[in-house]
């Protein structure tokens, strides 16, 4: 019995050596192969222009085995992940238009979200949001808060400069530019719309579960689902 396992795990070792070193040798060739290994893929490309999945199974009667997969495809960038789905995700951000208004962003065409100073509003930036996606335009603590426009994020997280400045209203004591404790995206002017208001929202069961119609929500950015992203430009958008 201890020769049998102690044999078996030579094998495991051997065989895992032997699939190293056919990955390697396979992405120095840049050709193709095809072996037969297992599930789930691990990915890996150079220069953009083929996809290597290596890929393992472990079981107890077999050892390891693995498959080499080259794919000969373009990817849109290099370490792409296989099947991974880059969705578009809708948001509600919320600007007092005292200090930033839809008409502010229409005149400028694009600008950064500086002064969240709220962690999950934060996080939500940092983490979720990506180029592409689209944004309600939410006038906040105002005569009549509501839905003044759309925009669209236009680039990515990055470090909130107002932090920084001593001068500034939203300036952070605490944070240095060596580890910043806020970052903001910045966003792009799509269209202004007919003020939506939030008695509006709350009369629309349809979106009797929207985040920003919740009891207690205080956050800044909420995240919007595609249903209410539908109903709300299509049913209540107008120009």
């Amino acid at each position: 019995m201890l020769l049998r396992c102690v044999l078996r795990s030579k094998i495991l070792c051997t065989n895992a050596l032997v699939a190293r070193m056919l990955f390697y040798r396979c992405r120095a060739r840049g050709s193709s192969l095809n072996a037969s290994f297992g599930s789930p893929a691990v990915p890996c490309s150079r220069g953009g222009a083929s996809t290597l999945e290596l890929r393992f199974k472990v079981t107890a009667a077999h050892g390891i085995r693995g498959s080499l997969n080259f794919h000969e495809r373009s990817l849109r960038t290099p370490f792409a992940f296989v099947g991974r789905e880059q969705r578009m995700t809708y948001w509600l951000m919320k600007s007092e238009p005292g200090e930033y208004s839809i008409d502010d962003l229409k005149r400028d065409g694009q600008s950064a979200w500086f002064g969240v100073r709220n962690y999950q509003a934060r996080n939500f930036m940092r983490d979720d949001m990506k180029v592409g996606d689209q944004v309600l335009f939410y006038h906040s603590s105002c005569p009549e808060p509501g839905i003044a426009g759309i925009c669209k994020v236009a680039k990515a997280a990055a470090p909130d400069v107002t932090q920084f400045d001593n001068k500034n209203a939203h300036y952070d004591p605490k944070s240095k530019p060596e580890n910043p404790l806020w970052v903001c995206v910045e966003v792009a002017f799509v269209k202004k719309i007919k003020l939506i208001p939030l008695a509006a929202l709350r009369a629309e069961p349809e979106l009797a579960e929207m985040r920003i119609l919740q009891r207690g929500n205080r956050l800044s950015i909420t995240p919007v689902t595609d249903a209410e992203w539908a109903y709300i430009t299509t049913s209540l958008v107008s120009a």
